[in-house]
């Protein structure tokens, strides 16, 4: 689990949940409306800048993925793992429904 706080005054501003092994990176899309995280379990998470809603799941790495980025439009995301692979997914916001 991954919290988010507000540095000035120390409250909680959201909560991730999801990954079942240890985070190995956290960034905020340039929008910063999403926000992407990295496991010790080859998963990325995308979650919801507001709330930490899960919004999906990333899968494609073999191994655990060490750090993650947006593009700076927020329509790619980079996430590399400890054997010098770098996987690149489409981050495209979905519509709202």
């Amino acid at each position: 689990m991954a919290k988010v706080w507000d540095a000035q005054t120390g409250e909680e501003l959201l909560s991730l949940k999801g990954h079942s092994g240890a985070i190995n990176g956290l960034v905020f899309s340039p929008d910063n409306k999403r926000l992407a995280s990295t496991s010790s379990h080859a998963t990325i998470k995308v979650g919801d800048g507001e709330t930490g809603q899960e919004l999906l799941t990333l899968e494609g790495h073999s191994g655990r993925t060490n750090g993650v980025a947006f593009s700076p439009d927020g329509n790619r995301l980079a996430a590399g793992g400890p054997n010098g692979t770098v996987v690149i997914y489409d981050a495209t916001p979905l519509p709202n429904p």
